[in-house]
């Protein structure tokens, strides 16, 4: 019965998205169950295995979102660094402060419906407005928070198809017909479903709960 009431109350917050938007993505902080119904909503956290209670409005929401950098996680699932604006890096450093050792719970809509993507532990104050969510995204969803968002670090496919024709015809300019030379090594193009992260995401190990990161 809670599951049904809290699909339904967070459906009623999507709602609002507007009608350019493919996706929604919100981040929700733990509150007590002593709030009414109007603040807080009942849930099931999969990574914590603990029964809580959510805020129902959002502290951070799509509109804050600045640019996103997904990467294939080690479960087959997706992952994503998120770059908020200002007001989504003050948001995330006052929960980060405010709620230390809570949950952080991640939610994403899509035409497809709602999914509970993660929950993770705050374990320290984030300010620089970047968050990454290491696992649970979907290949569909993925896919249409790349349209919709402005992806960080990641040149459009078209720009990665020129940069890859500039490096082969300048291999082939540049290599010699000696039989005795190889063929030069191409160097690989960076990929949405690369199994490493990009250089500029932050570098941290999967944990056995999953964290809120600086």
């Amino acid at each position: 019965m809670r599951t049904y009431f809290l699909i339904a109350a967070l459906s009623l917050c999507f709602l609002g998205m507007s009608k350019k938007q493919k996706v929604s993505i919100r981040f929700h902080t733990e509150t007590t169950k002593e709030d009414s119904e109007t603040f807080a909503m009942p849930v099931k956290l999969a990574n914590l295995r603990r029964d809580t209670h959510l805020n129902r409005i959002p502290d951070i929401s799509e509109r804050q979102i600045k640019g996103i950098m997904p990467f294939q996680a080690g479960d087959g699932s997706w992952g994503c660094v998120f770059k908020f604006d200002e007001m989504g890096r003050i948001r995330l450093d006052s929960l980060s402060s405010e709620h230390r050792g809570e949950a952080l719970v991640v939610f994403v809509a899509t035409k497809n419906g709602l999914h509970q993507v993660t929950d993770m532990v705050i374990d320290r104050p984030v300010s620089d407005g970047i968050l990454m969510v290491p696992s649970g995204l979907s290949d569909a969803e993925v896919k249409v928070m790349v349209e919709q968002f402005k992806p960080m670090n990641a040149p459009a496919p078209a720009e990665q198809k020129r940069k890859r024709e500039k490096k082969q015809k300048t291999d082939i300019d540049n290599w010699s017909m000696d039989s005795n030379t190889s063929t030069p090594n191409e160097q690989p193009t960076q990929k949405l479903n690369d199994t490493s992260l990009p250089e500029t995401a932050p570098n941290q190990k999967p944990a056995r709960k999953e964290r809120v990161s600086d």
